[in-house]
């Protein structure tokens, strides 16, 4: 393998780098146009009126009505209008949402995360038991800046 050999070392991690960096560079120069904000609708109501937002950061479920819901988004609630089969306080959902300048929003389409603080234990979990498993079979040594077996 000549990528994990010690010759030129220096060289291939440099090497490794620049391609990070390059990478790096050319999806903040290409990347899509940013979406919408709740924020940018509610302070220009008049502007923004029945546009489409998307809500891609899962917000959290308050109260649930009999013909509305209340998502908690950094630490305003706001009002959400359409359906709420299977909704509960609680949950997390990414929507498809008409902006109204009243400052409410319609469903257009919505997901639930089922069991998402479940999958994220589990992920925790998971990374703490592979190093929990690679520690003990092997050792960072310093004066040479690699793991060795034990």
């Amino acid at each position: 393998m000549l990528m994990l050999t010690d010759r030129y070392r220096t060289q291939k991690v440099a090497g490794l780098l620049l391609v990070l960096i390059l990478s790096c560079i050319y999806s903040q120069t290409n990347r899509p146009k940013k979406d919408l904000t709740l924020w940018e609708c509610l302070s220009e109501p008049e502007k923004y009126d029945n546009r489409e937002l998307i809500f891609r950061k899962a917000p959290k479920i308050g109260e649930v009505f009999q013909d509305r819901f209340e998502i908690f988004q950094g630490n305003r609630k706001v009002m959400v209008f359409g359906p709420m089969e299977n909704l509960k306080k609680g949950d997390y959902v990414t929507m498809r949402v008409t902006f109204h300048k009243e400052g409410h929003l319609v469903v257009k389409e919505i997901h639930i995360y089922k069991y998402r603080i479940l999958k994220i234990v589990i992920s925790i979990m998971t990374v703490i038991l592979v190093g929990w498993i690679f520690f003990r079979k092997y050792r960072f040594v310093l004066r040479e800046t690699m793991f060795m077996e034990r």
